[in-house]
């Protein structure tokens, strides 16, 4: 294999694995968040059951819910995830780079500050957002006679689907922070720069990333490309949960292989593979 391809392989490799363990990291703390939560919940169910309807006002007890994510530790566990996120990415991006690499990054740390920000804000917005439907559920159910304690499982389940959700809003911004570390390490080089998308390929590897994967790009392809989820794919790559990404390539051989449609060698045999158990899978339903 092509030295400077491994060693491309080798910093994904590294990336995807950093990604992986911050986000099961965040998974677990998130869990212990939730279920604060819902107790805290529970309370507010229990002592708002029997209350008038003007305290049950919209603005009022929105805010009682939002604070209750708060007082479990949401806002600071986001804080404090992104921030290790993008020192630990960071580090993985750059392990292993050239001293060019290092000193583009570094002279983009105001531009790291804010994508890191950006990443923040979008998971708070996310928290804004699991309050308002606990909210909506809690008011359509403490005015009707249902049962407190359906109300109490209404909340709990949609604690829980929320949690996914956030969850993979994480695994996102973890992803797409890392590819846009590697953008700015890459962005002076220009329109006509070939990129490898790279990355995993087995059963989750969905359609988009399957065409795709292995083969090789100019950044302008790449700009003009639609993954039918996120805007802007060279740092979104193909979507939500997405584990590929697009990466320089310098070599001679790789530079051949852009506009042909054909993958690198040692990613063909893979992706076939995976295409023929699909196929065979399709057939037998």
């Amino acid at each position: 294999m092509d030295e400077r391809l491994q060693q491309l392989l080798d910093r994904l490799d590294r990336r995807l694995a950093t990604g992986e363990r911050l986000s099961a990291a965040f998974a677990l703390e998130l869990a212990k968040v939730m279920k604060d939560a819902e107790r805290a919940l529970r309370t507010l169910v229990l002592a708002e059951r029997a209350a008038s309807a003007e305290s049950l006002r919209v603005a009022v007890l929105l805010q009682r819910v939002r604070r209750i994510l708060a007082t479990s530790g949401y806002d600071t566990l986001v804080s404090a995830s992104t921030a290790v996120m993008s020192d630990q990415l960071v580090a993985s991006v750059l392990q292993g780079a050239d001293l060019r690499k290092l000193e583009l990054v570094q002279s983009s740390q105001a531009t790291i500050a804010a994508l890191r920000e950006i990443a923040t804000v979008n998971l708070w917005q996310s928290g804004d957002e699991t309050a308002t439907a606990l909210w909506r559920s809690l008011v359509q159910h403490l005015f009707t006679t249902r049962p407190t304690s359906e109300i109490l499982q209404d909340l709990a389940d949609a604690l829980d689907r929320d949690e996914a959700h956030i969850r993979t809003l994480f695994d996102t911004q973890v992803s797409i922070y890392g590819r846009q570390v590697e953008d700015l390490a890459t962005e002076d080089l220009g329109p006509a720069q070939p990129f490898l998308y790279a990355g995993p390929i087995d059963d989750k590897t969905r359609p988009w990333c399957l065409e795709r994967v292995g083969k090789v790009f100019l950044r302008a392809e790449i700009e003009a490309m639609d993954n039918g989820q996120l805007p802007n794919p060279m740092v979104t790559g193909g979507g939500y949960n997405c584990r590929h990404s697009f990466m320089a390539v310098e070599s001679q051989a790789m530079r051949d292989l852009v506009g042909t449609g054909w993958r690198a060698p040692q990613y063909d045999g893979d992706v076939q593979r995976i295409l023929q158990r699909k196929a065979s899978r399709k057939k037998a339903a």
